[in-house]
This record gives structure tokens, sequence and C-alpha cells, in this order.
């Protein structure tokens, strides 16, 4: 963690954690999950074999549009960003422009467990 420019403490408060865990996880003497997921998605990097990069932060700038197909995807997704930042991206038909910069943090599912869903939705199909 010391190779990507974040000190303990920084990471510490970030995680909103104590300095001594952050120490003991990297040490190894800390095997919290948790704590092991929050440093991964703050880092944004798969660090620990088991546990994958379960947050991404986008950035979108001013000047940058978002094609969505239908509209009605893109009535939702404008009224989410304002939300977040009022008048921070304005709306023509389909596409979404961003006026000001905001960055959105979104849950990413890992790979595995959409596979996993995808089987269970088709077994469940095939059962009825």
């Amino acid at each position: 963690m010391d190779e990507r420019g974040v000190s303990d403490e920084e990471l510490a408060y970030l995680c909103r954690s104590d300095v001594r865990q952050i120490r003991n996880l990297k040490c190894g003497n800390n095997r919290s999950r948790v704590l092991r997921q929050k440093v991964t998605n703050i880092l944004r990097t798969k660090i620990y074999p088991d546990v994958d990069v379960t947050k991404k932060v986008f950035v979108f700038s001013p000047g940058t549009d978002l094609d969505l197909s239908p509209v009605s995807a893109a009535r939702g997704w404008i009224r989410m960003f304002n939300r977040l930042q009022p008048g921070v991206a304005i709306r023509q038909g389909r596409t979404i422009r961003f006026v000001r910069p905001i960055a959105v943090e979104f849950e990413v599912e890992p790979p595995t467990s959409r596979a996993a869903a995808r089987k269970r939705k088709l077994a469940a199909s095939s059962h009825e």
C-alpha cells in the first residue's frame, strides 16, 4: 500500500478505521474481510486474491455526453445526477450532457456473482 503513495494514516482515515488495524492488515495479523474490502475499493486495485473491487468511481467532466436508450433511461439518470449535484447535467432527448464536473461511485458486482445469478435464473426458468 505504501507503493501506491497512500500512508497508513491516510488509509485509516479513508477507511474510517484505526491506524493499528491498517498496519495489522498489512502484516497479515488482521484478516477482516470488511477492512480488506474497504482498502481494495479505496485503492481501486485488487490487492487480496479473495477480494474484488466492488466500487468504481467515474468522473464526468464538462462537455461529456452520455447517449442512453431508451429516453426513459436518460430521464432516470438525469434525475439521479441532478439529485447528487443540482444543475450538473442537462438532457436533450436521450443524451445527457454534463455542464459541471461530477464524480459518481457505483457498486460493481463481481463477475462470478453475475455468472452465478445468470445460472440461477436459467435454472429457475427451465423448471417452469
